[in-house]
């Protein structure tokens, strides 16, 4: 499983549906999440950026993750959005032993 972080800038609407009905929206998201066999691992608003921040672990298949956010951008809560592939720390690391063992040569050498 790929682990994700989804953020989205919300709008107005957004607020007034949780002022109206003030649920705990990671909850909400989680049967949505579901439907493309991800789970939500955390869910977050920024404080005094209009960001909603969702991290979930899926599948590593862009075509469900595209589904999930077009979506929610097609809902009109939010005024943009996007989602970062996460990488642990040892990950990373793995990917540093791969990218020494490359070579490039850029354009200009």
């Amino acid at each position: 499983m790929a682990r994700f972080m989804l953020s989205a800038q919300v709008t107005p609407e957004y607020y007034q549906g949780l002022i109206t009905n003030p649920v705990d929206r990671g909850e909400s998201v989680k049967p949505m999440l579901a439907t493309i066999d991800a789970t939500l691992e955390h869910y977050w608003l920024g404080i005094g950026d209009n960001t909603i921040y969702a991290v979930f672990t899926a599948p590593d298949n862009d075509v469900d993750i595209q589904a999930f956010m077009m979506l929610v951008h097609s809902s009109g809560i939010t005024t943009s959005i996007s989602t970062t592939r996460l990488l642990t720390s040892a990950e990373a690391s793995e990917a540093a032993k791969r990218a020494k063992q490359l070579t490039y040569r850029p354009p200009s050498a």
